[in-house]
């Protein structure tokens, strides 16, 4: 007998309780947004088909609190029941970073301070002769010699006195008539059209803390494991997005440029759905 046929009764529990309330396990799915495969592996207790342990805990709380059932009882005993390791399935990073000690890094700055002497050296030697020629040129060039310049005197003339004559009027001149103004002809040219709005959806994800992740994009599963705190992803699909989130409130969301907010609450298993258009 395999691990997981060795039940307490937690699948006919989860299952008793949705055929007592006359509930169909597509009406489970629609009203929990949890997927219905997802559903029927924990009323089987087939775990190998379920997320990893940490994820499974936040369904089955879930599930537990849609059907009316104390959600901790409900994960107390999944968690004796799952043959599963709680890590299993959960992408750790390691980062190993060298530690540099004392005299290392008092060395490390000498050397640094020895580098930027000489490169002000260097541009020191470039500059200051080309500078130093300049002044020398302009410290020999000769003032120049003012020579005043003599202004001949120039003849007054009197102002000759005009005596009036009569005149006679113009003759009068015909206003010409105003030309017509041309018209335009052919018709109106129409204004060029607006393109449309490229089709498509993107999400934006940044985490407020450690938190299993799950993103599906046109189908396909393009990842799944542990997002560290203050990270940011980007997904963007053709038809699209399925998020699942293992808390929530770790994770703040924008949808095709706007901000939406968390994705839900505190430790709230979360699955969210976005499609091209909406």
């Amino acid at each position: 007998m395999s691990p997981e046929s060795r039940s307490p009764g937690l699948g006919s529990l989860l299952r008793a309780a949705r055929e007592g309330r006359s509930i169909t396990i597509a009406q489970a799915e629609q009203q929990t947004r949890i997927p219905r495969h997802h559903l029927e592996a924990l009323e089987d207790e087939q775990f190998t088909r379920l997320p990893p342990p940490v994820f499974t805990r936040g369904l089955v709380r879930n599930y537990a609190v849609y059907l009316g059932l104390d959600p901790r009882d409900a994960q107390r005993m999944v968690a004796e029941i799952d043959p599963r390791p709680p890590g299993h399935g959960v992408q750790r990073e390691v980062e190993d970073r060298p530690v540099l000690s004392g005299s290392t890094i008092q060395i490390t700055r000498i050397g640094l301070t020895l580098i930027v002497a000489i490169l002000l050296g260097a541009a020191l030697y470039q500059v200051v002769p080309r500078y130093q020629s300049i002044l020398t040129a302009a410290a020999n060039e000769p003032a120049p010699t003012l020579t005043p310049t003599r202004v001949a005197p120039t003849a007054t003339v009197a102002p000759q006195t005009r005596v009036p004559t009569a005149t006679t009027p113009p003759p009068p001149t015909a206003t010409p008539a105003p030309a017509a103004t041309p018209r335009p002809t052919g018709a109106p040219t129409a204004p060029a059209s607006v393109p449309s709005t490229a089709r498509g959806v993107t999400i934006e994800a940044r985490t407020l803390g450690r938190v299993w992740t799950q993103v599906e994009v046109d189908g396909q599963t393009v990842f799944s494991g542990i997002l560290q705190s203050g990270e940011h992803r980007t997904w963007r699909g053709e038809t699209r997005i399925i998020m699942h989130v293992g808390n929530g409130a770790l994770v703040e969301l924008t949808h095709n440029g706007q901000a939406i907010g968390k994705a839900g609450g505190a430790e709230e298993v979360v699955r969210r759905e976005w499609l091209a258009g909406q």
